[in-house]
């Protein structure tokens, strides 16, 4: 089976609604937008966590995986736009605050490569396999992940309804535009074979993907590719008018693969709004943020 991850099965015992407590959870803020918390595998507590709802099913570093002395099997993802061989791990009871997960398929990677890129040594990815268990804001500058709410805020936009992704769409030059919401991007990044009116804006100089590009990173390209930055003059998320948004444009899509139908754009960092307060309603499919 190929996955798409960033770069559901699962059994959970919360409260008698299916939903997350209300908890708070503080969490260290990385580079200014990546969420570092901590959380527990089986006995393994205390463990460094990144929080990333643009990562479908959750990631477990393959150091805990042998600590725990867990089975893998073969498995294959795809991330960003190329296809790698990974190995599938049963993660058992993983808690995060008040959201706890007795049985969950994920991946095991080592992650050693991506904590060098990143500065964070993660021994867990948590997805939004996890994450969508709950309602939860995100309070960036007070450092705490609240569960089990999701009050509006002042701007607001739709989560695409019944996706196993975060998805929300935007107005792009007057374009429908599809992206996926990833709490662990700094920035816009669009797929231009899946966005052929984006060759006009010819722009900027094409840079190797794992280099700054538009004021992003572009981490998880492995192979060298073509990225270039776009200024977009007109950008409409749900009730906000944004002008002159830079975005990075990657050459190529992720490969389809059988019975997804659930394809997007590419990836929308909402830090890069300056946002102080996120919140993700997937009770009433909602994305807001102030």
């Amino acid at each position: 089976m190929r996955r798409t991850i960033l770069f559901v099965f699962i059994l959970l015992t919360n409260s008698a609604n299916g939903r997350a407590a209300v908890e708070d959870v503080p969490f260290k803020l990385h580079r200014n937008y990546l969420i570092v918390v901590r959380c527990s595998v089986a006995d393994q507590t205390g463990l460094t966590a990144i929080v990333d709802t643009g990562t479908t099913e959750t990631i477990l570093d393959t150091r805990v995986v042998k600590r725990l002395s867990l089975a893998t099997w073969a498995d294959s993802v795809t991330s960003l736009t190329t296809d790698a061989a990974v190995r599938g791990v049963h993660i058992p009871d993983l808690q995060l605050g008040p959201i706890r997960v007795k049985k969950l398929e994920g991946i095991a990677i080592d992650l050693a490569a991506m904590s060098r890129e990143l500065g964070v040594r993660a021994d867990v990815i948590i997805g939004v396999d996890v994450l969508r268990a709950s309602n939860f804001l995100i309070d960036y500058e007070h450092q705490v992940m609240r569960f089990g709410v999701a009050s509006p805020l002042v701007y607001g936009t739709p989560l695409a309804p019944g996706a196993r992704f975060a998805l929300i769409t935007l107005s792009v030059l007057g374009h429908p535009v599809r992206l996926q919401v990833d709490t662990g991007f700094n920035g816009v990044l669009l797929y231009g074979k899946r966005l052929a009116w984006l060759q006009k804006y010819s722009g900027t100089r094409v840079v190797d993907a794992r280099e700054t590009a538009g004021g992003t990173r572009v981490a998880g390209v492995e192979q060298r590719s073509s990225v270039r930055s776009v200024d977009l003059s007109r950008v409409e998320v749900g009730n906000r008018l944004i002008s002159h948004l830079m975005a990075s444009v990657l050459d190529g899509a992720p490969r389809d693969f059988d019975g997804f139908d659930e394809a997007f754009d590419g990836l929308f960092g909402p830090r890069l709004l300056g946002s102080r307060r996120v919140a993700f309603d997937f009770d009433d499919r909602m994305l807001y943020w102030e």
